[in-house]
């Protein structure tokens, strides 16, 4: 029966045609008497939709027979070449995966897949464009290329007996790389539907090619997993060529300020505390880290006479003091790694009230790192010696910021410090 007739011939209940008009107003008599003219529409109209999907299917196998690859770049070859069982089967042995699969079946496989040549440097699939044909390589070499912001670089290089977009039919991806040819390429492209056509048919041979997908995954994940691991050491080098940069920054800072030397690295701890206390999560505790280390680097601007004075300070020389958080933050800004510490080096002379600087921020307006530190900073300043002071016991220290909770601290973060303080330090009175 042709195509034509297939769609609009229309049978039912033992095969009796019922495309015509019927009596009792289009109701047809049942067992017993009853109507079941209610049944004559959805069963035309089953058949119309199996019929209707019938043709799609037979129109997108013929669209597949005449597409090109992927690219839009290879030749396709003649189809004859690749349905002769002597070529196919010599193509397909080539293949790893199909080792093991009879001749016939190889010979069926071979009349869902499409053959193509390629030439370099022609791109056979596009990083980022969705896919839905796995391609094996019976001839020639493939490089495998994925972009960056520098620019594109070499993953990998594929050759006789291999295969790559297996992905694509399992649940049509996005490709996560483009491969091109490196040297004249013998390909056999699967796409989605032919591929789950053939496997229905013949489930000796999915069985032993879906094994084999499995193996291979199972190789790629453990590769992966080798690379995330090189790539994890390779961080925490990093991350510790940067701490050791802040800690020399630090030390800088300490060597031409005695009088404050290890006040960095004692709030850089009293800061982490108080940031896991309040939940902050890792990288928002080593932004906190790095920024208490760093949070006087702006000092480095003012001049001895006033840095180092032993009197209190005029107030000209109290407005050069009020510049050094906006000097260490233009310092800082352009380094990639320490952009998330800026908060604290720029906001951490604000005051809850709005009376601070350099920006005259109020109450949540602050950053909660900067308003965490300036209890933090305040608290070290008190309980240590200044040359215009001697230092005060903590407790006198502890009743200070509750004094000015509200006015220069966030009155909530002072009272889970004080907890801290209290629960992990000896108290003194000084």
């Amino acid at each position: 029966m042709s195509l034509r007739r297939r769609i609009f011939s229309f049978r039912w209940h033992g095969g009796r045609n019922e495309n015509r008009v019927l009596g009792n107003g289009g109701r047809k008599k049942g067992r017993g008497g009853e109507e079941r003219g209610d049944l004559f529409p959805k069963k035309v109209f089953r058949n119309f939709s199996m019929s209707i999907e019938f043709y799609k299917v037979r129109v997108r196998r013929e669209e597949r027979k005449s597409k090109p690859v992927e690219s839009g770049k290879g030749k396709e070859m003649t189809s004859d070449l690749i349905r002769g069982e002597p070529v196919a089967t010599s193509l397909l042995k080539r293949i790893e995966l199909f080792e093991g699969l009879s001749a016939s079946e190889l010979g069926e496989m071979s009349s869902v897949m499409r053959l193509h040549r390629i030439d370099p440097p022609q791109e056979i699939v596009r990083e980022g464009e969705p896919g839905e044909s796995v391609f094996f390589i019976a001839e020639g070499t493939l490089e495998v290329v994925r972009s960056a912001a520098s620019g594109e670089f070499e993953l990998n290089v594929l050759r006789s007996g291999d295969f790559f977009g297996e992905m694509a039919v399992l649940d049509r991806q996005p490709r996560s790389a483009s491969v091109r040819a490196k040297t004249p390429v013998l390909l056999l492209e699967l796409d989605q539907d032919g591929f789950c056509d053939f496997f229905e048919r013949n489930p000796r041979a999915a069985r032993i090619v879906l094994r084999r997908f499995s193996s291979r995954m199972r190789g790629i994940m453990s590769k992966l997993e080798e690379q995330l691991d090189r790539v994890h050491r390779a961080k925490e080098e990093i991350r510790t060529a940067y701490d050791d940069t802040v800690r020399a920054l630090c030390r800088a800072l300490d060597l031409r300020d005695t009088e404050t030397e290890g006040h960095s690295l004692r709030v850089m701890d009293l800061a982490e505390k108080f940031a896991k206390r309040l939940g902050f999560s890792p990288p928002e505790v080593e932004a906190v880290r790095r920024g208490a280390l760093l949070h006087d680097v702006g000092k480095v601007g003012v001049p001895d006479s006033i840095l180092k004075k032993p009197a209190s300070l005029t107030t000209g020389e109290m407005e050069v003091i009020r510049e050094h958080p906006e000097w260490g933050y233009r310092m800082l800004k352009d380094i990639a790694f320490l952009r998330s510490a800026l908060p604290i080096i720029r906001h951490h002379h604000e005051k809850y009230d709005g009376s601070g600087y350099p920006g005259g921020l109020r109450g949540e307006e602050i950053p909660l790192a900067a308003r965490l530190f300036a209890i933090v900073d305040a608290y070290d300043a008190m309980t240590s010696d200044r040359p215009y002071r001697k230092a005060i016991g903590s407790l006198q220290a502890l009743e200070e910021l509750e004094r000015c909770a509200g006015t220069h601290f966030d009155p909530r973060l002072v009272a889970i410090f004080k907890e801290i303080i209290e629960k992990e330090d000896v108290l003194s009175e000084g």
